[in-house]
C-alpha cells in the first residue's frame, strides 16, 4: 500500500475540487487533512478533523473520481474516509 500527503498533485487537485463541498459543509477547508492510500486498483482518501454526513461523503467521493479523470488516471474503487483526528495536512 503506498501513503501520498501533501505535494502529489493528483491530491492538490483533490484539494482544489472538494473545497466547496466542505465549505457547504459548515467544515473549514484548511483544518482538514488529506492523505491517499493506493493498494493496487483500490484508492481510499482520508480525511481527518472533520466529519460529514454520507449525502456529502458520496459527493466527495464524486470529486475524487473527476479529479483521477482529469489528471489521466482509473481506479476500479474509491473509498473517502472521514475520521476527526490531527489536522497537520492542510486540504
Amino acid at each position: 500500500m503506498r501513503r501520498e500527503r501533501g505535494t502529489d498533485p493528483f491530491i492538490e487537485e483533490v484539494r482544489r475540487r472538494v473545497k466547496p463541498l466542505l465549505t457547504a459543509a459548515r467544515i473549514n477547508p484548511v483544518t482538514t487533512a488529506c492523505t491517499l492510500a493506493w493498494d493496487g486498483p483500490h484508492l481510499t482518501v482520508h480525511f481527518s478533523g472533520a466529519t460529514v454526513d454520507p449525502s456529502t461523503r458520496q459527493a466527495i467521493g464524486v470529486r475524487v473520481l473527476d479529479a483521477l479523470s482529469s489528471l489521466g488516471h482509473t481506479v476500479g474503487e474509491v473509498d473517502v474516509v472521514f475520521e476527526e483526528g490531527p489536522k497537520s495536512l492542510h486540504v
